[in-house]
């Protein structure tokens, strides 16, 4: 019987460790991104419209309508 040894638990829990962190780290790269964006939009052209927003139109239709970097994306929702 072969026993795993100390050493694969350890290589282990410092992978998980480093994904973790390196997914920590990209999304709050991406949320700082989003917030620039945002801010430099306000003060330099004075553009006020929310980066996501959530309409419904007549035809009872979902939408989600994402402004980022200057294009505005419709996302539909059934």
């Amino acid at each position: 019987m072969k026993f795993k040894s100390i050493n694969y638990k350890k290589n282990k829990i410092r992978k998980t460790k480093f994904f973790f962190l390196f997914l920590f780290l990209i999304c709050l790269f991406l949320t700082g991104f989003v917030v620039v964006d945002q801010n430099t939009r306000l003060i330099s052209f004075g553009d006020e419209k929310p980066t996501f927003s959530i309409s419904v139109e007549k035809s009872e239709e979902h939408k989600i309508k994402i402004s980022f970097l200057g294009k505005e994306y419709d996302i539909s929702i059934p």
